[in-house]
């Protein structure tokens, strides 16, 4: 492996390669269309990784990014994000060019989609646990009228979205298929109720398409962190470790032998500061190092217990600390890779290879 000198983003594309496969066998074999979420690669070149698993229509999180994936090709995307109105005239001149799905929960932004250039197909988002986004299930009177609107209007209710967001709080796979089987019988219950309409039902967390290997009353998966899983999603066991395939390269900096520390050069703006809390403390990635294909291999009770902008400092042992030096490189598992994927500008393949990324 070459020689990085400042925090790097590695890929092992056999892992991401063997995950896409996995996920869209299960949605094949469950008679599933599967439409993977692109924000956690954000790669023209990832993009392709799916196309050869028969991929047709992908999901994104912004008029931005569904622009980046349409110039590439790809011409049937859902933006899993609430309309934002501010951004109409972007809107409208992109449904000229693909199919697209969009989400709504409120019936006075459909006002604001009569300007569109297209139809677009409109998902209603639902919320059921995550208390983000979304239509509470339980509103029925409310779906309905949005319904309504939507029929009345130029474009087709398609059904109903939703993200399980939640399912990330889980702690176990058992935990995780608790959440899944809530989820199941909320949308079968919305299924069943509008059923004159025909709704399409839509799910798309990474936790319980992970773990779930029956989908009743689904039609379609959307989810994305799995390409790359992360240190959370083995903790919550959606994965294990020989599934992630994201890996943030830090060169140490400094070495505290005192308290058994590493200074890494590698911080909030390379890894985002989301954290995992553990026995109380706050992990901000495993640690570990590479070997020469690019696998990922951790050192005996270490973690990245703080970071600030730049700086990491990592808990690690008297006997990892006397194998390293200044100038070495560890790896960081991160602790979500869709967020370490958006700070990173520079993207490689464990073979050296640059990846595309959308820029902002």
């Amino acid at each position: 492996m070459q020689k990085y000198t400042i925090p790097t983003l590695i890929i092992n594309e056999s892992i991401a390669r063997a995950n896409i496969k996995r996920m869209a066998t299960k949605a094949r074999n469950n008679g599933l269309s599967f439409e993977p979420h692109f924000k956690t690669h954000q790669s023209k070149e990832v993009g392709e990784w799916y196309r050869d698993e028969g991929v047709e229509a992908i999901t994104v999180s912004s008029i931005s990014m569904a622009r980046y994936f349409a110039v590439n090709g790809w011409d049937k995307i859902t933006i899993a994000f609430p309309v934002n109105i501010l951004e109409i005239n972007e809107l409208s001149n992109l449904s000229r060019s693909v199919t697209l799905t969009i989400l709504v929960q409120d019936r006075e932004v459909l006002t604001e989609l009569t300007t569109l250039g297209n139809t677009v197909n409109i998902f209603i988002e639902i919320g059921a646990g995550y208390h983000r986004s979304g239509v509470m299930h339980d509103e029925l009177d409310r779906i309905g009228e949005i319904i309504s609107s939507i029929s009345n209007s130029k474009h087709y209710f398609k059904g109903f979205y939703c993200h399980a967001g939640h399912s990330y709080k889980a702690r176990s796979s058992k935990s995780i298929k608790v959440v899944y089987e809530e989820l199941e019988s909320i949308m079968s219950t919305l299924k069943s109720h509008f059923i004159q309409h025909k709704p399409h039902i839509a799910v798309g967390d990474t936790p319980t398409c992970s773990v779930v290997d029956s989908f009743k009353g689904i039609d379609s998966i959307h989810p994305g962190n799995f390409v790359y899983y992360d240190y959370t999603q083995t903790q919550i066991g959606s994965c294990n470790i020989s599934q992630v395939a994201a890996y943030l390269l830090c060169p140490i900096v400094a070495i505290q032998k005192d308290r058994n520390e590493l200074i890494m050069y590698g911080g909030g703006v390379h890894l985002s500061k989301e954290a995992f809390e553990s026995n109380g403390q706050k992990h901000f990635g495993l640690v570990g190092q590479l070997d020469e294909n690019g696998n990922f291999e951790a050192f005996k009770e270490s973690y990245v217990k703080s970071i600030s902008q730049e700086h990491g400092i990592v808990s690690t042992t008297p006997d990892a600390i006397v194998t390293l030096r200044v100038g070495d490189l560890v790896a960081i598992l991160p602790i979500h890779s869709c967020m370490t994927v958006d700070c990173m500008q520079h993207i490689f393949t464990e073979k050296g290879k640059l990846l595309s990324k959308l820029t902002k």
